[in-house]
């Protein structure tokens, strides 16, 4: 296992307001950063309920599914967005990790005729 020390892609333990969520909150153990490769059908980012409840549907229908949670991504390869087009103060514009193409980025004049054949 990995020091927390040695994980660079360990996050501070997140400090959230007092509730009842809070007061009965299980404290689970620190994981460390994948050392492999996963080869999955979806990704999904964020395990609070509607990561998890999509990553379950996902693999009842049959699909593997990783679930992603309090790290850092590595990197993104986007080519559709929430808002498009995006807002200039859209985060995802400025971020290193992250390449943003159109959504007809695949339409080349090459790739376009091979289509029509």
């Amino acid at each position: 296992m990995i020091s927390e020390e040695e994980n660079v892609n360990a996050s501070e333990p997140a400090s959230y307001a007092p509730s009842w969520y809070t007061a009965t909150m299980v404290p689970t153990a620190m994981r460390g950063p994948l050392t492999f490769d996963l080869d999955v059908d979806v990704c999904v980012i964020g395990a609070g309920l509607a990561g998890l409840t999509t990553a379950r549907e996902l693999a009842r229908r049959g699909w593997s599914v990783a679930v992603l949670e309090a790290g850092r991504i590595a990197g993104a390869a986007l080519d559709v967005l929430s808002a498009e087009p995006p807002a200039v103060t859209n985060p995802l514009l400025t971020a290193r990790n992250c390449l943003i193409t159109p959504h007809q980025a695949w339409a080349t004049q090459a790739s376009r005729a091979r289509l029509m054949g």
